[in-house]
C-alpha cells in the first residue's frame, strides 16, 4: 500500500454546538471512522489516516454517530441533529479517490526462461504487460532471491499511457549473470509484487 497523507475530515454546523462525555464519529465509505474530539463551535475536524484496505472510488461521509456517553447540543441544550444535509456530504463538496489495492504483479514474456548472450550483446529488451497505465520498473536483483531488498535500485522504466498495458524496456548487462525484477505502480502509488526475470547470462 501507497503511503497516504493523513488529511482533516471537517464537520460544520449552522449553530454553535458543544460535544462533551465522549466522541463524534464520522463514518467514510471507505470502512474508516474520523474520530472528533469533544469541542465547541460551529466546525470541528478529526484527522484520517488512511488504513490498509481501504478503498473508496469517491469518499464519503456516510453517516455521524456518537460514543457512549456523548452529548452534542446547543446552548438551549438541544440536541444536534446528525443526520447529514441533503448536498453537503464529503463526496458532494470533494472528489477524493482512496486506492490502498496495489496492482498485479506483472507478466514477464521476454526472456521466457534463461537465457545466454554473446559478449558482444550489451543490451537486453525485457518484455511483457502490466496493469494499464502503470509505471513498470525494473530493478536490480543482485542476490537473485526475487524480492527488493536495500539497497537493490531500478535499472530502467517505462510509464505506460493511453490504457496501454505492453512494456519493452532495455537494460544494460553485465559480463556473467543478470538478475533482475519487475514492479508496475499504479497513480497512486501502490506497487505490485515483484516479478522475477529469468537470469540472463552475457559470455565473457
Amino acid at each position: 500500500m501507497a503511503s497516504a497523507p493523513p488529511f482533516n475530515v471537517t464537520v460544520n454546523f449552522n449553530e454553535s454546538v458543544t460535544l462533551t462525555g465522549g466522541s463524534l464519529q464520522v463514518n467514510l465509505n471507505s470502512g474508516a471512522t474520523v474520530t472528533i474530539a469533544p469541542f465547541s463551535g460551529v466546525s470541528a475536524s478529526g484527522v484520517y489516516v488512511v488504513g490498509a484496505g481501504q478503498n473508496a472510488s469517491d469518499l464519503d461521509s456516510v453517516s455521524l454517530t456518537l460514543t457512549a456517553g456523548a452529548t452534542l447540543r446547543d446552548a438551549a441544550e438541544n440536541n444536534a441533529v446528525l443526520t447529514i444535509p441533503t448536498g453537503q456530504s464529503l463526496a458532494d463538496l470533494r472528489d477524493i479517490v482512496i486506492d490502498t489495492t496495489p496492482p498485479a504483479s506483472p507478466t514477464v514474456t521476454n526472456p521466457v526462461g534463461a537465457t545466454t548472450v554473446p559478449s558482444t550483446t550489451v543490451t537486453f529488451a525485457i518484455q511483457g504487460s502490466a496493469e494499464a497505465n502503470s509505471l513498470v520498473e525494473v530493478w536490480n536483483d543482485a542476490d537473485n532471491d526475487g524480492v527488493i531488498d536495500t539497497g537493490e535500485t531500478v535499472v530502467a522504466s517505462q510509464q505506460l499511457t493511453g490504457g496501454g498495458t505492453s512494456f519493452n524496456i532495455s537494460v544494460n548487462l553485465a559480463t556473467g549473470d543478470n538478475n533482475f525484477v519487475v514492479t508496475a505502480t499504479d497513480a497512486a502509488s501502490n506497487r505490485s509484487p515483484p516479478t522475477d526475470v529469468p537470469t540472463i547470462t552475457r559470455s565473457p
